[in-house]
């Protein structure tokens, strides 16, 4: 008896710890529960559906009749269907475009609005763009998203335009590589054949996935509307950079996921002593001007999401002119920087000795009352190589866009709202640092 008794206690211990990997819902669950109906196999019964369409997966809600347990099942999307209208899916009415030719020909401010518009980039090269009206446009070499003024059809965007309501469009540019010709710049201030030019409506909401930009890219849009305008958001979801993102950003809400950057030496040749790998920032953005047409006033990278990201290079990411105008306009400026990895310990032949200048994320602000929110968590950069950097003012400097200001109001926070402190470096200093906190 004492051995059959024994047998059943080792039998029930075995079967327990199987059921509570495989069919247990709380691990915790007593002994007699765990043998319970459940040990062969829930009895599964539908309890809620959600049928996928063309722009969402579905999904089917079991829940076991006997424990209670539920399980998911995902539902593939179905696929887009075309009628009459080749660009327009019968299911969703969102347009696609098989290429940027396709949609810089086809697509009117009429389809586009209240619709996403989706165009399959393909491989494509810069090439020459003529526009000028009133000092605004770009003349210069570059890739042109849009259609320019003069064609039988109206282009989306112009000068002296009127902005469209944020929300109303939405572009996604998504699965193919663009090709750079300029392999680098002198100056920041002063960037030219290396534009991608978005004449599309203001306040639009425009996406880049799965993209490859090759060489050096800046972007460009028609400020000269009325009222000036910048775009809603400009986002860059899983692209792959090989080369640098210069010069202002085109949209209130900037956002890099997912992204890789890849190690790039500027390559600028210039007569004098300049050397342009110096400046090798994979990033070196910029909050844009407020207007040249009086009020209102409007300023672009009001929030940067900075996400998911890996780079590799000899630079930071730079970001500058945060809080631009941020009193006058009422808003704080935000940054989210998450679960990055840097490798900043690439060569560099503008290293010298006596600067330090392999630091991950460079942080300026406009000026001394430009306070920001920082969410700051989850990044991994090369041991001994710091995070964060930037430049002190001194007693007297005020403004400048590239300083760090402690200002009241400034919030240093992890992912989850808590405050923390940051040892940052100054930058170019061997060993000089200071620390960011909340005020």
């Amino acid at each position: 008896m004492k051995r059959q008794i024994k047998l059943f206690a080792v039998l029930a211990i075995v079967l327990a710890a199987g059921a509570s990997c495989n069919n247990n819902p709380l691990g915790d669950l007593p002994l007699w529960v765990v043998l319970g109906p459940c040990y062969a196999g829930h009895t599964w019964e539908l309890e809620s559906h959600k049928e996928p369409t063309c722009m969402e997966t579905g999904e089917d809600v079991y829940v076991c009749s006997v424990c209670g347990k539920e399980k998911t099942d995902i539902l593939a999307k179905i696929p887009h269907a075309f009628g009459d209208d080749p660009n327009e899916c019968i299911y969703c009415h969102n347009l696609f475009y098989s290429s940027l030719d396709e949609f810089n020909e086809k697509v009117t401010l009429e389809n586009a609005k209240g619709k996403i518009v989706e165009v399959a980039l393909g491989n494509l090269d810069y090439s020459d763009i003529e526009y000028e009206e009133h000092n605004s446009g770009y003349k210069g070499n570059g890739l042109l998203i849009g259609r320019l003024p003069g064609g039988d059809i109206e282009p989306l965007n112009r000068y002296n335009a009127e902005p469209a309501e944020k929300g109303e469009y939405t572009f996604i540019f998504k699965d193919g590589t663009i090709n750079s010709s300029s392999n680098g710049y002198s100056s920041i201030d002063n960037i030219n054949g290396s534009v991608i030019y978005m004449l599309i409506p203001g306040n639009s909401s425009v996406t880049f996935e799965n993209v490859v930009f090759n060489n050096v890219v800046s972007f460009g849009i028609q400020n000269y509307t009325s009222p000036w305008s910048y775009l809603d958001s400009i986002r860059f979801e899983n692209c792959i950079f090989n080369g640098l993102v210069v010069g202002y950003s085109p949209a209130d809400n900037l956002v890099f996921n997912g992204c890789t950057f890849n190690e790039y030496l500027n390559g600028y040749q210039d007569v004098g002593t300049f050397n342009s790998s110096n400046n090798s920032n994979p990033i070196w953005m910029r909050s844009g001007k407020p207007s040249y047409s009086g009020e209102p006033l409007v300023v672009s990278m009001k929030t940067v999401v900075f996400t998911n990201n890996t780079v590799t290079s000899s630079r930071p990411v730079k970001f500058e002119r945060i809080g631009q105008l941020s009193e006058a306009l009422g808003y704080t400026a935000t940054l989210t920087i998450l679960d990055n990895q840097f490798d900043m310990s690439c060569s560099n032949d503008a290293d010298v000795s006596e600067e330090e200048k392999h630091m991950a994320l460079f942080l300026g602000q406009q000026d001394n009352t430009s306070k920001f929110i920082l969410y700051d968590d989850g990044n991994k950069v090369n041991d001994g190589i710091p995070m964060y950097t930037s430049m002190l003012p001194d007693s007297d400097t005020t403004s400048g866009g590239t300083y760090y200001f402690e200002v009241l109001g400034t919030r240093i926070l992890d992912r989850n709202g808590n405050p923390k402190e940051i040892t940052a470096r100054v930058w170019k200093s061997l060993s000089e640092e200071f620390v960011m906190r909340s005020l």
